[in-house]
């Protein structure tokens, strides 16, 4: 705490005065010559910038007076980046459409704005028509379409770092505009809890990044960025039904009538002069494929800016969802897929709310120095519906209150850091845990070196000091070094190496509950999980003929050390640190368009993931990813088709099947789905933004499992609406 106020009252002094001056600009279409609106225009290093208007102008105002880097972004069109002189304060700029996402503009690899291409680590990004285009409710349905990702259920895994955990315990860490979103009992992620209507944009950071987001890291980040309040009054609304059809075999048929699957999210966003505010509510019922799998949720999201200067922003965030779902574990049997363990009590439900407040301030104290102050307050919690004195009840609450100020200084043209500090303090109380309190604090450094200006070199270090309870503390060290090479402006080379860790939470360590037929039971001795991840990579723009061709290419190796697995042990699950892994790997994602009307986007992950202690292929990993989407636009349709391939996995743990806990435990097949949709946009009947779209999940009704005893989702049918007044 004595370390926070020092730096609050450093920062809080002017650092010196400098000369400002307003850039202004215009933006348009390259062919048509129209205006854009709604454009994202943001200073490279920093996290400032402004939008397009409805006559697709804009103005960056009481800036430093010196050479800037500007991004432009926008949706449906290719990014660029210009880089303006100091005596240059009038800009036009034209983009070129293309249906495909490319250039992206990213936050999180290195805690500021910079173009993908110039960041040593392999990004992906999912924008706001991605999400809107494929009826996306969750986010583990946005991220299986991402290279390099796998989901099993609840647990995201990046590049296999991550296999069958129960949810507990995620090697990914979770950010919504920066703030934690991991909860301070299991440290797993609540997939059901984010707003997808506001998302501006989902960045996937591939590799251990603990050096700047800590515990968590192991595999990867998730930041999820949201909209900012509209300048003019902006209603929106999405809504979709649908439903379910019966199941490929007679004896997996659970009702007469389709499962049915709806929902709504009605959103406002408005700027009154200096201030701003955006909320929106939504409700979405899924009665599932499978019987006693039903769930309802309610959400509200809310977002209130204050920008008195260019220079200054104030903002709160407030989250909060509901679910009220049954407590699905595994199947009956293969012959019954549909259906839960025949001894199961169907009347026990599962409530678990959630929220997050949270509130930050942006500073620009000089023409080579920012901050950003950020406090929030995640709590979650869930409760079962049985008696409180029955062996199976189970409820947890848990508040993550975390603090960070981090500052970007500009030391030299050619030298930049990046430095902060950060704390969490996660309190528990639970009927499985007991009571149990968690602190960590870090500092962190990372600083970024153009020797020349084709060569960026980064290099960071972070500390982090941790305590369970009354347990010994642990400190640990996570460096980064990392260079990017631009040999023109269509082609980049890359590489780099960090190291991830992750403490062991509450629950893992803590746990002693039932679930179904399992005990699970404490280890309070467990350690911290490293890993060390390295890759060399390229991103390549290039032209064959006609034809646009966007070309990413990595070799990676992640090593896993101590991983924390749950292992069924005689008495019961137990958290253990069991494992050295090595997962070798590449990955190959390209983009292009065959035609006018024909995109292609297509990435191949390859794995050899090898436990190095059993000397076998690591359980629950697959070796090869495949993803592919298919866009046909036709005037005001657009046509589009995803493919998902995932590997059979070569290993599970065997002794849940030897003990046949799990029946048909074994059962996994490689994975081949195909999603399809139509998509109308009705510009030439209405003036306003209108789409609705026709969306065919799992279209051949293939049979898979994720995660073994688990039915993957069979074919279902939805029509979306989306309104913008």
């Amino acid at each position: 705490m004595r370390i926070f106020v020092f730096i609050f009252i450093i920062i809080l002094f002017p650092l010196s005065v400098f000369a400002q001056k307003n850039i202004t600009g215009f933006v348009q279409d390259f062919e048509s010559k129209e205006a854009l609106s709604g454009v994202v225009i943001r200073i490279e290093g920093t996290s400032f910038g402004t939008k397009s208007n409805s006559k697709g102008f804009f103005q960056l105002k009481n800036i430093p007076k010196t050479e800037h880097t500007i991004l432009i972004s926008y949706i449906g069109y290719s990014s660029k980046k210009i880089v303006v002189p100091i005596d240059t304060d009038s800009l036009t700029i034209s983009l070129d459409q293309i249906p495909l996402q490319t250039n992206e503009v990213v936050v999180s690899a290195n805690k500021k704005v910079q173009a993908v291409q110039d960041v040593p680590i392999s990004v992906s990004v999912l924008d706001q028509r991605g999400l809107q285009d494929r009826n996306i409710t969750r986010l583990d349905d946005a991220l299986r379409y991402v290279p390099g990702v796998n989901i099993a259920r609840d647990q995201i895994s990046i590049r296999g770092s991550s296999g069958l955990a129960f949810g507990v315990g995620s090697r990914v860490s979770m950010l919504l505009d920066g703030f934690s979103l991991l909860s301070g009992d299991n440290g797993d992620i609540k997939l059901d809890i984010l707003p997808m209507v506001d998302i501006e944009q989902i960045e996937i950071v591939k590799g251990a990044g603990s050096a700047l987001y800590g515990t968590g890291a192991l595999g990867g980040v998730v930041n999820i960025i949201t909209q900012e309040p509209e300048e003019k009054a902006k209603i929106k609304f999405r809504g979709y039904t649908g439903f379910y059809f019966q199941p490929p075999f007679e004896q997996w048929k659970y009702r007469e009538s389709l499962p049915l699957q709806n929902g709504f999210d009605l959103g406002y966003s408005q700027k009154f002069g200096d201030f701003g505010v955006l909320m929106t509510v939504g409700a979405k019922q899924n009665d599932s494929y499978r019987d006693y799998d039903d769930s309802k949720r309610q959400s509200f999201f809310g977002k209130v800016t204050y920008s008195p200067s260019n220079r200054t922003q104030i903002g709160l965030i407030s989250l909060f969802a509901v679910e009220d779902r049954t407590d699905w574990v595994y199947w009956n049997s293969l012959d019954s897929a549909t259906l839960p363990p025949t001894a199961t009590d169907r009347s026990i439900r599962l409530n678990a709310p959630k929220l997050m407040l949270g509130t930050y301030w942006k500073q620009i104290f000089s023409d080579a120095t920012f901050m950003t102050a950020r406090v929030s307050l995640f709590r979650t919690s869930f409760t079962t519906s049985h008696p409180i004195t029955s062996p199976d009840y189970r409820s947890s609450i848990s508040n993550s209150l975390t603090s960070e100020v981090q500052m970007n200084t500009q030391f030299a043209s050619d030298f930049n850091l990046t430095y902060g500090i950060w704390g969490q303090q996660n309190d528990v109380e639970s009927s499985i845990y007991s009571d149990k309190r968690q602190r960590f604090v870090a500092g962190y450094t990372q600083a970024e070196y153009k020797p020349i200006s084709t060569i960026t070199l980064t290099g960071g270090i972070r500390a982090d000091y941790e305590q369970t309870d009354t347990l010994q503390s642990t400190v640990q060290f996570s460096p980064k070094f990392g260079a990017t090479w631009s040999a023109s402006s269509d082609l980049t080379f890359r590489t780099s190496f960090g190291r991830g860790f992750r403490a062991a939470m509450v629950a893992e360590r803590y746990a002693a509950t039932r679930v179904g037929p399992f005990s699970v039971v404490p280890n309070i001795g467990l350690n911290p999980e490293f890993s060390f991840s390295s890759e060399i990579g390229v991103n390549y723009k290039t032209q064959i003929g006609l034809l646009p061709f966007f070309i990413d290419f990595s070799f990676f190796e992640n090593r896993l050390d101590q991983l924390i697995e749950p292992r069924l042990e005689a008495n019961g699950i137990r958290f253990t640190n069991i494992t050295n892994a090595r997962i070798l790997g590449s990955e190959l994602s390209v983009k292009t368009l065959l035609s006018r009307y024909l995109g292609i986007e297509t990435s191949v992950t390859v794995m050899d993931p090898k436990d190095l202690l059993e000397n076998q292929t690591l359980p629950f990993r697959p070796n090869v990813l495949w993803y592919s989407r298919f866009l046909v636009p036709i005037n005001e349709f657009e046509f589009q088709a995803d493919y998902r391939f995932i590997s059979r996995f070569e290993t599970i743990d065997e002794r849940i099947v030897q003990l046949g806990v799990i029946e048909d435990a074994e059962a996994r097949v490689p994975i081949h789905v195909v999603d399809a949709r139509v998509i109308w946009r009705p510009k030439s009947l209405i003036s306003i933004p209108l789409s609705a779209t026709l969306n065919l999940n799992n279209a051949f009704n293939y049979v898979y499992t994720e995660v073994i005893g688990n039915l993957g989702q069979t074919r279902n049918i939805t029509l979306q609406v989306n309104l913008e007044l």
